[in-house]
């Protein structure tokens, strides 16, 4: 195969998923904490909805994957956050 057939299909692959992209998500980072054996984690709100996040987990949303398809858990950003 060379570039040109390369480059062809990869173009055809990019204009099949134009029409499978995710929808934008309203994502706000509100706070970042690091430090810790698992890595930061963030205090996101997607939508009027808040979540502590993982940076895998920051990186679904930034791709679109709503919260409801990865079993989120709520928080209310307003309490003190427990310790772990």
């Amino acid at each position: 195969m060379n570039a040109y057939a390369r480059s062809a299909q990869s173009m055809a692959s990019t204009i099949a998923n134009i029409g499978r992209q995710r929808p934008h998500l309203d994502l706000r980072i509100l706070t970042s904490e690091y430090g810790g054996p698992l890595g930061p984690h963030f205090l996101v709100a997607v939508g009027d909805k808040y979540f502590r996040v993982r940076e895998m987990t920051l990186q679904q949303l930034r791709l679109g994957i709503p919260p409801e398809e990865m079993d989120l858990d709520e928080v209310d950003p307003d309490e003190d956050r427990e310790e772990d």
